[in-house]
């Protein structure tokens, strides 16, 4: 019910104010609605805590993102963030194809647990994608 009363509150505010829906709003609540005008998120995209469970392809963070703490168990592919992405104790076990990320914090993962720093290295390239920073 909640829910439901903020999108309309969101859809209004839309429409008369050109306000758009949060997208940390729409990853936890209406995935389905993100469109590609939300993809490039112009701040840090904190989900810590939350009840979200994945992300969309393409997403590009100019701030940090912060996904640790949730049911999050992959990420998407063409993930960029210019920040450091922190992925902490999740459940993550592969790499994306063309994942960027200024810094990646993935001590404790499923990735961490099954393969050293140079294994994970290799994969971020092998597969497209570039860091500058991985702490496992």
């Amino acid at each position: 019910m909640k829910n439901t009363i903020l999108k309309k509150i969101f859809e209004f505010l839309e429409k008369t104010a050109g306000e758009k829906t949060p997208l940390k709003w729409k990853i936890i609540n209406d995935f389905d609605s993100i469109n590609g005008d939300d993809l490039v998120f112009d701040d840090n995209l904190d989900l810590f805590q939350s009840s979200a469970v994945k992300l969309p392809n393409n997403l590009t963070v100019i701030g940090y993102l912060d996904i640790r703490v949730t049911d999050i168990k992959e990420l998407p592919d063409n993930l960029t963030v210019h920040g450091q992405l922190l992925i902490t104790g999740l459940e993550i076990d592969s790499i994306p194809n063309n994942l960027k990320a200024s810094s990646i914090y993935a001590k404790g993962t499923s990735l961490s647990e099954k393969y050293s720093y140079k294994e994970i290295a290799d994969m971020i390239k092998e597969k497209g994608g570039k860091f500058k920073l991985l702490s496992i």
